[in-house]
């Protein structure tokens, strides 16, 4: 099913969904990409923010390629300028990607789904080529889920991306899959989050809504806490995490909703370091707060 876009809010909000969805380059809405040069301190419009668990070094996947993120320093990772879409990692060095051929590359217009095995570095077609644009990967152990804008269906590979089934259609921006494997995937959507229990296949209201529609999300990785019957320590579960679509920062720990932190402006990208701890893309540039989106730092060199 294709849920309606409510108009329930100001128009801004639908607006500000389909401008963050958009694609550019050689993508279908014909629209000029935007790199990092064109953005003075910039990295251009980002469509994937990503920790590499490897090594802890975030990467950032944009019009114009693959960069990585250190410090204050980023660096183009290998020689392709490709317009990468749908961005994820799915273990140490082990990246997948989306999208189009950067400007005079060879390939078909929709890569389908990329891999790489050395954290950028290279890559190799891995399925769909020449059929999916992917502008949503996100994985659990080796199941991962994409949102294709080429026909607006969520898609769900149980081998690491290799062969994949349809589910559900709707017009999400952001998929995100609950961690411990059981098959729940969140959606955000104009109309709110949506909640799949089985896959992709079918969603429903997510059962406490946010307070404001969220653009983007991600999962706090889970930490280890106090036990509670003196036997050690026991796991925090994964607190569930978003920025809606003035760039505020709202948090769920399974029952309420905190929040929301400063409001940086319409989001990116993000993704959820640790604890109190984020990274977001904001107008082409990058920005990390240690306080759960109190206060925000640019990470990226600026002029």
């Amino acid at each position: 099913m294709r849920p309606a876009l409510l108009v329930s809010r100001a128009a801004v909000s639908l607006a500000g969904f389909v401008t963050l969805a958009a694609c550019t380059s050689t993508g279908t809405d014909g629209s000029p990409a935007t790199t990092g040069a064109d953005v003075p301190g910039g990295v251009g419009h980002v469509h994937g923010l990503e920790v590499n668990p490897a090594d802890g070094v975030l990467y950032a996947a944009t019009h114009s390629g693959l960069f990585a993120v250190e410090g204050t320093t980023i660096r183009p990772v290998g020689d392709a300028l490709r317009d990468t879409m749908g961005f994820t990692i799915t273990g140490p060095d082990v990246f997948l990607a989306s999208g189009h051929p950067g400007a005079g590359e060879p390939g078909p217009a929709n890569l389908g789904v990329l891999r790489s095995d050395d954290s950028g570095e290279t890559w190799h077609e891995l399925s769909l080529v020449g059929q999916s644009d992917f502008h949503v990967l996100t994985a659990e152990t080796s199941r991962v889920y994409g949102w294709d804008s080429t026909s607006g269906i969520v898609g769900r590979s149980d081998d690491g991306g290799r062969t994949w089934r349809n589910g559900a259609q709707l017009a999400a921006r952001d998929l995100e899959a609950v961690p411990g494997g059981d098959g729940r995937l969140i959606a955000t959507t104009v109309d709110g989050l949506l909640l799949s229990a089985d896959g992709g296949d079918a969603f429903g209201a997510f059962p406490t809504p946010s307070p404001t529609p969220l653009v983007v999300i991600d999962h706090v990785p889970a930490t280890a806490g106090p036990g509670t019957d003196g036997a050690g320590e026991a796991n925090v579960p994964p607190v569930l995490s978003g920025l809606d679509i003035d760039g505020a920062l709202w948090t769920f720990d399974g029952q309420r909703w905190s929040g929301p932190g400063s409001s940086m402006g319409p989001p990116q990208e993000l993704v959820a370091v640790g604890g109190g701890s984020f990274v977001a893309a904001f107008d082409a540039r990058i920005y990390r707060t240690d306080d759960s989106g109190r206060t925000w730092r640019e990470i990226t060199p600026s002029e």
